[in-house]
Order: C-alpha cells, then structure tokens, then sequence
C-alpha cells in the first residue's frame, strides 16, 4: 500500500531518470550517449524496484508540476551547453541532488514509512553513491587524463 511520503520518494526516482533521458539526448559522443544510457538503465530499474515495493502496476512516471518546471529548465539549460563535459558535470550535480534529496527524505521519514520501504531507499541511496563515483571517474578519464 502506497502512502504519501512513498509516493514523495517514487517521484525522486522518476526525476533522476527524466533528467538523465536529458543528458542521454543532449550528448552527441557516442562514448558519452552510451555511459548516459548504461545510468539511465540502473535509474529504470530503480524506479521498477520501488514501483514494485509499493504495489505499483502501471508504467510511466508522474512528476510534480515544479518537477516538470525543473525538468523544463534543465531542458534548457542543458540544450545551451557547448559540450559532452558540460553535461556531465551537470550530471553530476544532478546524482549529488539526488544523494541529498534521498538523504534527507530517510532522515525525515526513518519512523514513519515501513522499514522494506525504507530498506529499498537505503538502497538506492547506495546506487546513487556508486554512480556518482563512475560519473566521477568517467570524467577523469575522458576528459582529465587521470
């Protein structure tokens, strides 16, 4: 049974993989439009995980009118980059958001929501740390030489 800080939390989730179908689109190196997209495949499962842990059957995700405005400006924002770099740092503000957002809601909500609820948000707190790092350490590689 869905309640409202769940359904708060799912539409995290659903931000982070709208975002990153941004990124994925903007990006025309290949190298980049692929890492892009391997993230985006761990977002989706992510989201079909805490669809599933909520009861959730049907596909497609909601987003908050405010998210929908964010999105729209990160639309444009990331349309009027120059470069793959560019879009990658701003992936990574975007996963360090999402560390945040998820940090906070657990913090918030660690008495309120069922603990296999909160386990999956733990969770995803943790996927979310590791793909900041291969954010991280893809940018070294492609674009810092280290």
């Amino acid at each position: 049974m869905k309640n409202k800080e769940e359904n708060e939390f799912l539409s995290y989730v659903h931000m982070a993989a709208s975002l990153f179908r941004e990124y994925a689109k903007t990006c025309n190196v290949l190298d980049v439009k692929n890492f892009f997209n391997e993230i985006l495949e761990k977002l989706s499962k992510h989201e079909e995980e805490v669809k599933e842990s909520m009861e959730i059957k049907k596909t497609g995700n909601e987003l908050s009118l405010m998210q929908q405005m964010v999105l729209c400006m990160n639309k444009m924002k990331i349309n009027a980059m120059h470069n793959c770099f560019e879009v990658c740092i701003e992936s990574l503000k975007t996963v360090d958001m999402a560390i945040y957002q998820i940090s906070r809601f657990i913090k918030k909500n660690k008495n309120v929501i069922r603990q296999p609820f909160l386990n999956k948000a733990k969770y995803v707190l943790m996927e979310y740390n590791k793909i900041g790092e291969e954010i991280r350490k893809f940018v070294c590689q492609k674009y810092l030489n280290n």
